[in-house]
């Protein structure tokens, strides 16, 4: 009944596709990051640790703030939508990192991340909400989370055969940053398409 409820609804499907998506690339950041660091550029153990219990101090800060955004300024879609395409350009600029760059420039790249990739669950809940019909938000919660821990638990499997089969931790960033990237544009076609839905009602309402 739940997963049902996901697939009559469609916009709660693309949401769930998209948090899929999200999770899926929330957990290669944060189970690979700290070998990238020190495998691929080499930083020591205890550095890369540091960055990653940085980025998910952001992650924390920065849930709040999407939040607030969402909440004043932003319709939560569009900023998922925002937060996908974000989310891909993080990717890629850790993916982009030599092995020369400072410390400073690695910060920066994983809050980035963070900030993206493990700062979109509380907008997608308030967007879950707002999407869910009467008696069906329990139902379309359970299930979409189905997808967002089927992500979770993907991700990692799909990054670590990618480096089992010859590639690196950098082209196994850039490469899945194509997933959030969809996602995000998803998000922003559906936005698009309510909103020429909604603007071609009320013209039929003021219409002769």
């Amino acid at each position: 009944p739940g997963l049902m409820a996901v697939l009559r609804n469609r916009p709660g499907l693309r949401l769930s596709l998209m948090a899929f998506t999200f999770a899926f690339t929330q957990l290669c950041f944060v189970t690979f990051l700290v070998s990238y660091l020190n495998l691929t550029l080499g930083r020591s153990l205890a550095l890369a640790a540091g960055i990653l219990a940085g980025a998910q101090l952001m992650s924390t800060t920065a849930r709040i703030a999407w939040g607030v955004i969402a909440d004043r300024w932003v319709d939560p879609a569009v900023l998922l939508g925002g937060l996908g395409l974000a989310m891909a350009a993080s990717s890629v600029g850790l993916a982009l990192l030599p092995a020369s760059a400072g410390d400073a420039a690695i910060v920066l790249a994983a809050t980035a991340c963070a900030a993206t990739a493990m700062g979109w669950n509380g907008v997608y809940f308030a967007e879950l909400a707002r999407l869910s019909k009467p008696g069906e938000a329990a139902a379309l919660a359970g299930a979409s989370q189905f997808f967002t821990f089927s992500g979770s638990m993907a991700g990692p499997i799909v990054f670590a055969e990618i480096i089992g089969h010859g590639g690196t931790y950098a082209g196994a960033y850039a490469t899945l940053a194509l997933l959030p990237a969809a996602a995000g544009l998803m998000m922003l076609r559906q936005r698009a398409r309510r909103r020429h839905a909604g603007a071609a009602r009320a013209e039929g309402r003021d219409g002769p």
